[in-house]
């Protein structure tokens, strides 16, 4: 369930195989896995829109928005190839462990395990990323929206509100029912970290959900590609994403 913005109260501030994938501890939260080949069946660029033919600079740098809450299922998802694409391009501190709260605002019975971002900080020569997280884990008011944010989501009502360039995300990639298992338990977020890490793909839910969010990883890598330049090559080069690319505008 997509959580209505209120801007007026926010405004001023490969081959499958089916061996078993066992949870992991790790010190390195944000550790996710190399970029993977897996693309999307039916529309290459996914549920990402352009909105626009300029693409939105700060400090020279193109622009990544993100806007979440900490209670929110879509958001948690959203979270895993968010981090997974900005890391990439640069390096992120802070990041801790966390899940979404579905006793908040009506939202489906699901928990989903995802990155707190709210205390992480991210360094890029490439890009610059701004994130916000408006509502706390338990739905209360907690950052505000600068003005310059606020006009860029003024045409949106709902979270989270993703933005890469010129591109929109216009519904979840990765739906909340994706993070269960076949006895309607949520994965936890070390095994779903450890699959990732290992690029796990599997013939089950877990290796799905691993495919899925390494699909979209490598959409917003293209579109980061396309809105800083196509650097570094290093990334950009990649035969899918400039695959990808051939589809951004």
């Amino acid at each position: 369930m997509r959580v209505l913005l209120c801007l007026m109260v926010l405004l001023g501030s490969a081959i499958r195989v089916a061996a078993p994938v066992q949870a992991q501890g790790s010190s390195c939260t944000t550790c996710l896995g190399t970029l993977t080949h897996d693309t999307q069946l039916y529309t290459p660029l996914g549920t990402y829109k352009r909105h626009g033919s300029s693409i939105p600079k700060r400090g020279g740098k193109g622009l990544v928005l993100f806007v979440s809450a900490l209670f929110d299922g879509p958001s948690a998802s959203e979270r895993w190839a968010l981090v997974k694409a900005l890391a990439q391009f640069g390096t992120f501190s802070g990041v801790a462990p966390s899940t979404s709260n579905q006793a908040v605002h009506g939202q489906k019975p699901i928990t989903v395990p995802t990155l707190d971002l709210h205390n992480s900080h991210y360094s890029s020569r490439y890009v610059l990323f701004d994130h916000r997280d408006v509502e706390d884990f338990w739905g209360n008011v907690m950052q505000k929206l600068s003005p310059a944010d606020t006009k860029l989501v003024a045409r949106f009502q709902y979270i989270p509100v993703l933005i890469v360039g010129n591109y929109y995300l216009s519904k979840p990639m990765v739906e909340p029912e994706e993070y269960v298992t076949d006895n309607n338990a949520a994965f936890s977020f070390a095994q779903l970290r450890y699959a990732l890490s290992r690029n796990y793909n599997g013939l089950n839910l877990l290796g799905q959900l691993v495919s899925d969010i390494n699909a979209e990883t490598n959409i917003l890598v293209a579109l980061i590609c396309h809105a800083d330049g196509g650097k570094p090559s290093s990334v950009c080069a990649a035969h899918t994403v400039q695959g990808l690319l051939k589809h951004v505008k």
